[in-house]
């Protein structure tokens, strides 16, 4: 029970499209993957807003703190167009007029940041550049030949983001499983239904 109590449990907050936007990233990772199979591209496509590590004993505290941000952060509008990249390894779909984003990251920061820093070796990280991951851990010697196909395809999308999704790990390189669903229903508390999903650990 008291290793229990001491255990760092791994989460991250995310931003998921709608579904036939995803069914449509999901492609083109699918695509990729056959092109150039010794990337890495099986992650779900999301936003990942936020990164941190806390006690597993808080759970339920931090439960409580993630479901009052529904009554502060409002849904909003966001488009993805064309690719970036981040040299030698990473190919991602770009958000573009990105000031809803970064008034979501600002405002989450503002509410939440206190609460996540457990010490100085778990600090949260508040992602400043959120996008949609196509491919990661491409080997260099595909990287050069994937990039120039996808800097010069076009890619468009919208959707509005009307819930986030805490997810978490118990331990390093498992997958992430959800844990609770938090509506961005801003001022409107009638709106809120919030989903806790079951906890397989």
């Amino acid at each position: 029970m008291m290793e229990q109590e001491f255990e760092v449990n791994e989460y991250q907050l995310v931003i998921e499209p709608h579904e036939s936007l995803q069914k449509e990233v999901e492609l083109i990772k699918r695509d990729f993957a056959e092109e150039f199979p010794l990337s890495t591209t099986s992650d779900k496509p999301r936003l990942t807003i936020l990164r941190f590590s806390h006690y597993h004993s808080s759970e339920n505290q931090l439960l409580s703190r993630f479901k009052k941000l529904s009554g502060i952060l409002s849904s909003c509008k966001l488009e993805l167009r064309d690719f970036g990249s981040q040299p030698s390894h990473t190919i991602f779909l770009k958000i573009v007029s990105r000031k809803h984003i970064d008034a979501l990251t600002r405002q989450l920061k503002t509410e939440m940041q206190r609460f996540l820093k457990i010490d100085d070796d778990h600090k949260p990280f508040f992602i400043p550049d959120p996008q949609i991951t196509i491919a990661r851990n491409i080997p260099e010697r595909q990287f050069e030949n994937a990039w120039l196909k996808y800097r010069n395809t076009s890619f468009t999308g919208r959707f509005i983001a009307e819930e986030m999704k805490l997810m978490k790990r118990n331990k390093i390189n498992q997958p992430y499983k959800y844990l609770l669903k938090i509506p961005l229903s801003g001022d409107h508390p009638r709106n809120k239904q919030f989903t806790l999903f079951d906890d397989e650990n």
